[in-house]
């Protein structure tokens, strides 16, 4: 005598749910919540932690900022006089470090319109450096290029 499937398993547990007929589908219960028309409701999605418009403002002022306010602070460092040399490095490296400073405080606080700026801010000032560090390096290429041994 040839056993089924479920004899050969012994006793089926009456808490294990049974399979579902082949070719039938899940049977009512099965699935997940809210599926099936079992009467609840799937939750709202989460709320968005940026806001996608201002990571784009963000930008545009990250790149605007690395470039704009170094040239700001080093044409105030230049009016004051040529005295005060050491102004130039310094209003170099508040130039530069502020928008990344003020993004990593943006992010790290407020509403998803201020992380959204501030995330913004941050991939601007990235942008700005990669950019930066292109054109020195075709500068310093096409300038060696001139000068031969």
């Amino acid at each position: 005598m040839t056993q089924s499937p479920q004899d050969a398993d012994g006793p089926q547990d009456p808490n294990r749910p049974q399979d579902p007929p082949s070719g039938d589908g899940p049977p009512s219960g099965y699935g997940p919540p809210g599926a099936y028309g079992s009467g609840t409701t799937s939750p709202a999605p989460p709320a968005s932690r940026f806001a996608g418009a201002f990571v784009a403002l963000g930008v545009l002022l990250g790149l605007v900022g690395i470039v704009g306010l170094p040239l700001l602070l080093l044409g105030i460092a230049s009016a004051l006089g040529s005295d005060r040399t050491w102004l130039f490095p310094v209003a170099l490296g508040v130039g530069v470090l502020t928008p990344l400073v003020v993004g990593v405080v943006l992010v790290a606080t407020g509403s998803p319109t201020r992380r959204g700026t501030g995330l913004g801010l941050l991939i601007g000032w990235g942008a700005g450096l990669v950019v930066g560090g292109g054109l020195c390096i075709a500068l310093v290429a096409a300038l060696s290029n001139g000068s031969g041994p």
